[in-house]
């Protein structure tokens, strides 16, 4: 992944992301992706209730603020790079998410030349996880802290709205084409760096 983005930030002209598979991932590889189109910036802290048993979270934005401040250095999702291209557009195309696949568009979403394409908000899923499993395939998973973002809320069950809200319809995908995928490629070549 890394050589893809070197070679997007020396070559690329634009870039489309496709992540419907969504199947969440690991923080690292989220924070990679940003380093194409942000500077360098912390954009959201977890806050794991081990931190502090008994507390349960930040009732104000002050609150939050506060504890972003307190463990910004950390527990922080580190986003960008110095290198960054502010006029590379990106187009991210979402659908089905968990993990990770609502921390990179978190982490991508108001970057200059970043738009997220998806039918629908991510699951937001800014937590770890405590599961307890059972005979048959049977499972139960709590969610065990949450992420705070810098303006001091709180990201757990709360998604990431889209830029451009698409709903793919059935009768395009009969007809092969990718309601999702083209509308993200539209914008690309309106935006394309020369």
């Amino acid at each position: 992944m890394k050589d893809a983005i070197t070679d997007f930030k020396a070559n690329a002209r634009g870039v489309i992301l496709d992540h419907r598979a969504g199947n969440g991932g690991t923080l690292d590889a989220a924070e990679l992706v940003t380093t194409l189109v942000r500077p360098p910036d912390t954009a959201l802290i977890f806050y794991s209730p081990m931190q502090r048993a008994g507390f349960a979270g930040p009732t104000t934005a002050a609150d939050g603020i506060a504890l972003f401040e307190q463990f910004k250095s950390v527990s922080g999702m580190t986003v960008g790079a110095p290198d960054y291209d502010a006029d590379m557009p990106v187009a991210l195309v979402l659908h089905r998410d968990g993990s990770a696949s609502d921390y990179m568009p978190f982490g991508m979403q108001g970057a200059a030349k970043v738009k997220l394409f998806a039918p629908a908000a991510t699951a937001g899923a800014f937590s770890t996880f405590f599961e307890f499993s059972y005979w048959g395939g049977v499972s139960l998973r709590l969610a065990s802290g949450d992420a705070i973002a810098a303006d001091g809320s709180a990201l757990l069950g709360h998604g990431v709205q889209p830029d451009f809200l698409v709903l793919p319809k059935q009768s395009d995908l009969l007809a092969g084409k990718d309601t999702l995928y083209e509308a993200a490629l539209a914008w690309v070549q309106t935006e394309l760096k020369p």
